[in-house]
């Protein structure tokens, strides 16, 4: 593990870039001789010296293109992805520089019937990118708008096996509806496209987040599945057709790094196992992420495979200790210690990069992970042969996969809208640590019982209450009922799905009345998250909208609130509707909206 901390510090440091390639040649030098003579020392020092000069070089020949005409044949690497009327799609030019090419109209339809390895000429521009670093984990050098966009040549041979088995999983969940379906393929093979905002943030609300998207996880079952074919293999063919496995499987699901980090992990414990030379888990895993990082070290970047790895190194080091001291059946110990091993190892980039991290999450997956192993399965097994039957016997073989679904969905909603303490990692580190010592039979009576008293009194302070009058985030305000006027929930044209989260982890619950300040599309999906969210009763929006559920605002209307009254009023357009605080309106004599 030291090894494998060594390495991923080498690959984001990369202070060689300047350095001969003796500096390569030294560093594998010293990890050949100190590997013979078995000093750990020497390997932790080549592994930085390796990886750093690897990073070096990778981060050199990242260089973004500059702005200017475009025409090129380009291969598809990635799956068309709709944002209003636009489509998106990452291609890679002849040069081997990545872009991300943006089309409407004809072009547009064209990238919608795009396939992975598919040879496009492009023409259009290439445009400045506004923030590169968001996409370097991506390898994207550019950003481009399509005019013209035609097809030139089909994919080549290898990508059609993985093209298959995608097809004929995404057709099995045709018959499916759309959120259901958008859970189905991102469970079986990470297909997210079609997720909604406020899907996304149920699921992220609940601690299920994961489940969105394919994981490591995944692969287990795939091994697992063809296990039984496996098996009339001999000992050397079997090794080499896990790897073609773990390969086809990597390419179905569009090389997620965290399905990178399972297969490689997968594929060295396969090859220990026919060497006769067995590791633990943590040697394999520190093993995986030291190789991928020196291969690819822009991976460091990418917040799923450091929450893959950080979940796996949980689990590997906590779970025999945390099952060992629970108490009850064994079906119920397994499943509760995994997910607290893997919530303390991911605990700390949760919090770094979606906020303080909810109690909720541990029923949430230990009721939810049995049904997404079960939906994972049957999408690999039974979702195939779904794909290759007419719509009417699809629906019936997919109805197991229909329940499971059913069943996360609900433990989703269920669990995003209870108001469950969230507490900071440094706290929760801190919960766990004060469990364990409590369940000590070396500890006397009354100091476990002392700390098990702190621990409850950490989980009420920790519980969120509605809050004042506040700006919940960019766009967003929030103002809390009382018997003046109703609780108002106010969408500007900032507004995003970070802002909703955070106003409902702040304690917002319910809202009487939302106000959409805007009518667009984009004000439309916010709404539209809110209401999957929050209970919302009654929705206002300007009166040339675009937003389902909402009633246009015609007049100037005065809504009371606890703390002064919100003055409405539509511009002269009818596009967007005029919010301001006037504290000097009396709140009970206040007006009610009006409407049409």
């Amino acid at each position: 593990m030291v090894l494998a901390v060594s390495g991923w510090i080498g690959a984001d440091v990369a202070w060689s870039a300047a350095a001969p390639r003796a500096v390569l040649v030294l560093g594998l030098g010293l990890a050949a001789v100190s590997a013979v003579r078995r000093r750990p020392v020497g390997l932790v020092i080549a592994a930085f010296v390796v990886c750093s000069h690897l990073g070096a070089r990778a981060d050199d020949a990242h260089r973004l293109l500059d702005p200017g005409p475009l025409r090129s044949p380009a291969t598809v690497l990635g799956d068309p992805s709709r944002f209003g009327a636009a489509t998106r799609l990452e291609l890679r030019l002849p040069s081997g520089d990545r872009i991300e090419a943006t089309a409407y109209g004809s072009a547009g339809a064209m990238f919608d019937g795009t396939s992975i390895g598919e040879t496009v000429r492009l023409e259009g521009r290439l445009r400045p990118m506004g923030n590169p670093s968001r996409f370097r984990h991506r390898h994207i050098t550019g950003l481009a708008s399509v005019d013209h966009a035609s097809s030139v040549e089909e994919p080549a041979p290898q990508h059609r096996i993985p093209e298959f088995f995608r097809d004929r999983i995404a057709a099995g969940g045709a018959t499916m509806a759309g959120p259901r379906r958008s859970l189905y393929l991102g469970l079986v093979i990470g297909d997210d496209r079609s997720q909604t905002l406020g899907q996304r943030l149920r699921f992220r609300a609940s601690g299920l987040s994961h489940l969105l998207a394919v994981s490591g996880q995944n692969v287990a079952f795939v091994l697992a599945v063809a296990r039984p074919l496996l098996e009339t293999l001999g000992f050397r063919s079997r090794f080499l057709a896990v790897v073609a496995l773990l390969a086809i499987f990597a390419m179905i699901t569009r090389l997620e790094p965290s399905v990178l980090r399972a297969t490689t992990t997968a594929a060295i414990a396969a090859w220990a196992t026919m060497s006769g030379r067995e590791r633990s888990g943590l040697q394999v895993l520190a093993l995986a992420a030291l190789g991928l990082v020196c291969l690819d070290p822009f991976l460091v970047d990418a917040v799923g495979f450091q929450l893959s790895v950080a979940a796996s190194a949980g689990i590997l080091l906590l779970q025999p200790t945390i099952e060992g001291r629970l108490r009850g059946p064994r079906w119920l110990r397994g499943p509760l210690a995994t997910t607290l091993s893997a919530q303390i190892g991911v605990g700390p980039l949760l919090a770094l990069y979606f906020g303080p991290l909810s109690l909720a999450s541990i029923p949430a997956n230990v009721l939810a992970g049995w049904a997404a192993a079960g939906i994972m399965t049957v999408g690999l097994t039974v979702g195939v042969l779904a794909g290759l039957l007419p719509a009417e016997a699809a629906s019936v073989v997919q109805l197991p996969a229909e329940a499971l679904l059913w069943w996360i969905e609900a433990v989703a909603t269920w669990h995003a809208r209870l108001p469950a303490p969230r507490v900071a990692p440094l706290a929760a580190l801190g919960l766990v640590g004060l469990w364990l010592l409590a369940r000590s039979r070396t500890l006397p009576m009354l100091v476990r019982s002392g700390l098990a008293v702190a621990g409850l009194a950490v989980l009420l302070a920790a519980v969120p209450r509605a809050p004042d009058p506040v700006v919940c985030g960019p766009g967003l305000g929030w103002f809390p009922g009382s018997d003046a006027g109703p609780a108002v929930l106010v969408v500007g044209a900032d507004a995003d799905g970070r802002a909703l989260a955070d106003c409902r982890a702040a304690g917002v619950r319910r809202v009487d009345l939302l106000i959409a300040e805007r009518g667009s599309a984009r004000s439309g999906e916010v709404v539209a998250a809110a209401r999957e969210l929050l209970e919302v009763s009654v929705i206002r929006a300007p009166p040339q909208h675009r937003i389902i559920g909402a009633r246009r605002l015609l007049v100037e209307s005065t809504i009371p609130t606890s703390k002064g009254s919100l003055v409405v009023t539509p511009s002269t357009d009818g596009r967007r509707l005029d919010v301001r605080i006037d504290a000097t309106v009396d709140a009970p004599t206040a007006r009610r909206p009006g409407g049409g």
